[in-house]
């Protein structure tokens, strides 16, 4: 599981997303990564399910 969250947040910084108030939570489908402004949908082995949420 470690191996896949290290997958997530590499993807998440090469995205730009502010590490600082980064974190990842568990969800049904997988992970939701989010930095407070943006979010993405990961599936439990780590593919990105769903282009960039951001906050309005």
């Amino acid at each position: 599981m470690s191996t896949v969250k290290e997958k997530i947040t590499s993807y998440c910084q090469k995205s730009k997303l502010n590490m600082k108030k980064f974190s990842i939570k568990a969800v049904e489908e997988g992970y939701l990564a989010t930095d407070g402004e943006a979010s993405l949908i990961f599936s439990k082995d780590g593919t990105l399910l769903c282009l960039p949420m951001y906050k309005l």
